[in-house]
């Protein structure tokens, strides 16, 4: 028999990937994992990231989006939505999670028909909801315009999320920012 005669079931082939490369900028010395969630099957995958070199390539289907996120006991949160199309190399930020520290909560929006969040940011708040539950004494305040901060208070308290843990500051803008208070 020659094994190259025999058709192979479609979840057994080979299918076309692509290459994103990215690095980490560590404020502290120390190997790392990020997780890459595949948004449309929930699959994660894990790529660990040594201290020594901070630079990883991701190999990813093409035309599909993935969350990529870093969640650790004792580190700050970090997420980002990703597409092989990207042209640009990816950059995580790594921080200890001390007070004072403020990081950016990236691609939360809105969907416009449901004035609710779209599918890929509710992925992106269960995340964060994760490392709020991953870290228990963790007290945030949340930085937004006023429209979506309530809906953010609201979805992570909902989420079950204690509201002693969340103050809530208005500002102008789209960004969306956290901090450890």
């Amino acid at each position: 028999y020659e094994i190259n005669k025999f058709t192979l079931p479609e979840k057994a082939r080979a299918q076309a990937r692509e290459l994103l490369n990215g690095t980490t900028e560590l404020e502290i010395s120390t190997d790392i994992t990020l997780n890459v969630l595949n948004i449309h099957d929930e699959t994660i995958s894990n790529i660990f990231v040594s201290n020594t070199n901070n630079n990883f390539t991701l190999m990813l289907s093409p035309d599909e989006e993935y969350l990529l996120f870093f969640n650790k006991l004792g580190y700050m949160f970090y997420s980002k939505i990703i597409k092989t199309s990207m042209q640009e190399d990816l950059i995580v930020e790594v921080k200890p999670l001390e007070a004072g520290q403020r990081m950016r909560l990236n691609d939360i929006y809105l969907n416009k028909q449901s004035n609710d969040f779209s599918h890929e940011s509710s992925i992106v708040l269960n995340s964060f909801v994760s490392f709020l539950q991953f870290n228990p004494h963790t007290r945030i305040i949340i930085s937004a315009n006023n429209e979506l901060l309530e809906m953010l208070y609201d979805y992570i308290v909902r989420s079950g999320i204690r509201e002693d843990r969340i103050s809530k500051q208005e500002i102008s803008g789209n960004e969306i920012f956290y901090e450890i208070n």
